[in-house]
């Protein structure tokens, strides 16, 4: 797990995946904020941690996508 974190961290080859890993977060803290997996959760924050201590990535966009999903859905159990 770690090894994968480090990657997302500091692997400048990424901005292709941000798409994807975008959705695979909102969309695992949302299956997860109603089954109330905080091991899941906590390790979907740290990838989005990872993601933005990477200096070569522009998250600007995806950062501004999750909040929006996070301010429509995430009241919603």
């Amino acid at each position: 797990m770690q090894e994968a974190l480090q990657s997302l961290a500091t692997d400048p080859g990424l901005s292709q995946m941000l798409p994807r890993f975008s959705t695979f977060i909102s969309e695992g803290v949302r299956v997860n904020v109603v089954q109330n997996n905080l091991a899941l959760l906590i390790y979907l924050m740290r990838m989005v941690k990872a993601l933005m201590d990477n200096s070569t990535l522009n998250l600007e966009k995806y950062v501004r996508a999750i909040v929006h999903f996070f301010s429509q859905h995430g009241s919603s159990p």
